[in-house]
């Protein structure tokens, strides 16, 4: 035995470290390490995709079973809100002839949402005309999309074939987003 300056003895003609078994990783091993790592990667992007469905499900908005009950017509909701915008889940009222909720961002923007069956052509043109300055109509896809403005605040109105959308913006809104939700409303389920 021989003592190094300033170190632990150390023994002549042994090696510094010898391996112990236990300390040998075999080729097993690091193919079961890798095979719990690849799991737990595929856990945690499932978990994220779940995760993500279930904000966009929020944010989409979902109608209660009992409202789409009510209704003598289909219903409709969005599939595209303005970044921060969320139904409002206790907002929904329904009767058999209309269906209301309400849309809203932490800054007071609001979307109110009322839907009726499908009322006369003659009826929306009067409508249109009384009540709306500034009015824009086109076809988008099943649907006729008026947007305009309503007793001073921004409007859109979706007319499909059984169903009347009127969709008013309660604070001032940017007219692209408010014509973004009218062009991707769908069929609640």
């Amino acid at each position: 035995m021989k003592r190094a300056y300033g170190s632990e003895p150390v023994l002549l003609n042994a090696s510094p470290v010898t391996p112990t078994p236990q300390l040998l990783k075999t080729d097993s091993t690091k193919k079961q390490r890798k095979i719990v790592w690849f799991i737990l990667a595929v856990v945690l992007f499932i978990s994220g995709v779940v995760g993500y469905a279930m904000l966009t499900e929020k944010t989409s908005g979902h109608v209660p079973a009992a409202i789409l009950r009510k209704a003598s017509f289909p219903v409709y909701t969005p599939m595209w809100l303005p970044t921060g915008m969320l139904v409002e889940p206790d907002s929904f009222d329904a009767t058999s002839q209309v269906v209301t909720f309400s849309i809203r961002d932490g800054h007071g923007t609001r979307l109110v949402f009322t839907e009726q069956p499908r009322p006369t052509s003659q009826e929306v043109s009067t409508f249109y005309d009384q009540q709306l300055a500034d009015k824009t109509t086109f076809k988008a896809d099943d649907r006729e999309i008026t947007i305009g403005r309503f007793e001073g605040t921004d409007f859109a109105a979706v007319l499909l074939d059984k169903t009347w959308i009127l969709v008013r913006a309660v604070a001032d809104m940017n007219q692209s987003d408010l014509e973004k939700v009218a062009r991707q409303l769908k069929l609640a389920e």
